[in-house]
C-alpha cells in the first residue's frame, strides 16, 4: 500500500478547503434594468426618429429609404416576426430586418444595438435566407 507525501496530503487538503468555502454567488436580480426597457435603447427609435426628422440620415443608417424599408417589411413580417413569451418580449419584425445594417457596417455591430451578438447574427442569417430561398 503506497502512502501519500505529506505535499499530497496537504495539495488536498488546500483543495477541499477551497471546494468548501467557495460558495456559489445568488443572483440579486434576474434581468437587467435597462434590458427590460429595451424598446426604449432599440435603434428602432433613432429608425423612427430619423424617419420624421432626417430622411437623408435614415438613408445613410439604412441604405435603402423609408419606402423600400416599410415595404420590405411587410413582404417579409410574416416569416421574421416571433411571438412574446411570459419570460420575454420577442425582438421585433423591424429590429430583425434593420439588424441587417450590420451587414454593411460591421465595426459598429456591438456598440449600437440592444440585441446580443448572438442573436444578431442567428437574426442576420435568418432573415438573409429569407432573400436567397435557404
Amino acid at each position: 500500500m503506497v502512502h501519500p507525501s505529506r505535499k499530497e496530503i496537504f495539495t488536498m487538503s488546500v483543495t477541499i478547503g477551497i471546494c468548501l468555502v467557495k460558495k456559489k454567488k445568488r443572483r440579486k436580480i434576474w434581468c437587467k434594468k435597462w434590458l427590460m426597457e429595451k424598446d426604449k435603447f432599440s435603434h428602432i427609435s433613432l429608425i423612427k426618429e430619423l424617419q420624421i426628422s432626417a430622411p437623408d440620415d435614415f438613408f445613410n443608417y439604412l441604405r435603402m429609404n423609408t419606402d423600400t424599408f416599410y415595404a420590405l417589411l411587410e413582404i417579409i413580417r410574416p416569416d421574421i416576426e416571433k411571438q412574446d413569451t411570459r419570460l420575454r418580449k420577442a425582438i421585433s419584425a423591424e429590429d430583425r430586418l434593420a439588424a441587417l445594417r450590420f451587414l454593411a457596417t460591421v465595426t459598429q455591430t456591438l456598440n449600437s444595438t440592444i440585441i446580443s451578438p448572438q442573436s444578431l447574427s442567428e437574426i442576420i442569417l435568418e432573415t438573409c435566407g429569407l432573400f436567397t430561398g435557404n
